[in-house]
């Protein structure tokens, strides 16, 4: 088991939260608002959004760009 810990941004609030590789799997909770890190749906980000999960989480993110004119 490691005890390397991964910075992760919460879907609810993008508060930045550092969690054990090993708990990953643990169903983690945000320290800040105590929702789950991980919702298992896509997530809507505005540009504060994007730079919390993509920049500064160390998580790989998938992202879909889109717009409502295409």
């Amino acid at each position: 088991m490691s005890d390397e810990k991964v910075q992760i941004a919460c879907a609810h609030c993008a508060t930045p939260n550092r969690v054990p590789e090993a708990r990953l799997e643990d169903n983690p909770h945000c320290g800040r608002c105590g929702k789950p890190l991980f919702t298992g749906k896509p997530l809507v980000l505005d540009e504060a959004g994007f730079e919390a999960h993509a920049v500064r989480s160390e998580l790989p993110l998938l992202v879909d760009f889109w717009a409502t004119w295409c």
